[in-house]
């Protein structure tokens, strides 16, 4: 039984372009903001052609599987293969002498310790090269469990093992805040930059993509998103369109920052910027 309250589904109007290429042939899929694995509900309709759906679902898959699989697996997070999904997950650990242990523990047991990368701040915030790729990251665990004691319950004596793709899960943050923000603001709204980090044309995401801080754990019991865009405004450019983003809040997770675009139209910035900042999506599940 999940740890979180599911809320229903929400669909926004139809966009009948492709929100990443612009493509306005042939058909369309269904974009989910939030990638069902990571417990989305929310559906934007005809916005993603087939070729740039292959392309986001692959990184949504990697970091799906490989970051955060055996968490989803240990809170019953939404999957399309239900009847596939294991009863019991395997713990690896890596024990003082320096040799490999394993063993099978149920589903509801599993520790669901996430190691996460913690980033550091976008290179836009702190005046980085935006041609250089500064991307760099450190490894952190954030246990649901007292991990002392889980490990003296099935008799291991190290440290777990774990595995992350921090480059794909950042590719999922930015394309999750990009697409948010399109369903919320409209496609025209304003005028994106991230899009050729979503697409792989762009292997560098620092400039866009980085860290700001952690949320303190138990923060908040029932949280799975919290996505909250926000504005810019300087004098050497147009008003900035920007997200944060934090997943599982209650763990003590890093609250990412996205740069999404510029907002060119003044006249609809005067219109947008009252409730640009106060757009908060909090999803449960």
């Amino acid at each position: 039984m999940s740890a979180f309250r599911r809320t229903p589904s929400f669909k926004y109007p139809p966009v009948g372009i492709c929100i990443y290429c612009g493509c306005a042939d042939g058909p369309l899929t269904d974009e989910h903001p939030i990638p069902l694995s990571l417990g989305g509900h929310l559906v934007l309709p005809k916005s993603s052609c087939r070729n740039c759906a292959n392309k986001t679902l692959y990184f949504e898959g990697v970091t799906a599987r490989t970051t955060f699989g055996k968490l989803r697996m240990r809170y019953n997070f939404p999957t399309r293969r239900r009847k596939a999904r294991p009863a019991e997950l395997e713990i690896g650990v890596i024990n003082r002498d320096g040799t490999p242990k394993r063993r099978m523990v149920p589903a509801t047991d599993y520790p669901a310790v996430v190691f996460l990368p913690h980033f550091g701040r976008a290179g836009f915030f702190v005046g980085n090269n935006p041609n250089i790729d500064t991307l760099y990251w450190k490894g952190k665990a954030h246990p649901t469990v007292n991990v002392d004691e889980h490990m003296a319950l099935y008799g291991f004596d190290g440290v777990y093992e774990a595995k992350f793709m921090p480059h794909e899960l950042g590719q999922t943050i930015i394309k999750i805040c990009y697409a948010y923000a399109i369903a919320e603001l409209g496609i025209d709204s304003f005028e994106p930059v991230c899009l050729p980090q979503i697409l792989g044309k762009d292997n560098n995401i620092s400039y866009i993509f980085g860290q700001k801080g952690e949320t303190q754990p138990e923060a908040g019991d029932t949280i799975i998103w919290k996505i909250t865009l926000a504005y810019i405004v300087s004098r050497s450019m147009p008003p900035v369109l920007t997200a944060q983003c934090v997943f599982l809040e209650k763990m003590g997770m890093p609250i990412y920052e996205v740069v999404l675009g510029f907002i060119r139209n003044f006249d609809q910035f005067a219109v947008m910027k009252d409730k640009i900042s106060n757009y908060s999506l909090v999803n449960q599940f």
